[in-house]
Parts: C-alpha cells; structure tokens; sequence
C-alpha cells in the first residue's frame, strides 16, 4: 500500500506473497509499518472508535 501526496491517491496492490508493509510519499515519508514493527500484528479496531462502520465488511 503506497500513498501519494497528489489528489489524495494511494495505490493498493495484490500479492500471492505480499510484503505486508505500508510505504508513504506523503510525510511521514518512508515505511510507515512492516513486520516486526511496533503496533504492526493484531488489531486496531479500538484506535478508530467513532468511526462509521464499512458497508459489507464482514464483522463491522
């Protein structure tokens, strides 16, 4: 998962074997998680408390 500073734009792609890492060209630039960083496994349901809920996602 890439984001873009341009029109609000972000790039998801698709992967047998994905990277599981999320990468910014808007600051914070760089990677901004990957294994085996901090807060990167388990959920984070909790940090978006308030939020709407997502049209057909299963559990939301």
């Amino acid at each position: 998962m890439y984001f873009f500073p341009k029109r609000a734009a972000f790039n998801l792609t698709w992967h047998e074997r994905p990277k599981r890492r999320i990468d910014s060209y808007v600051a914070p630039r760089g990677c901004l998680t990957r294994p085996g960083m901090e807060h990167h496994a388990g959920r984070h349901d909790a940090w978006y408390a308030g939020f709407p809920a997502l049209a057909g996602v299963a559990g939301a």
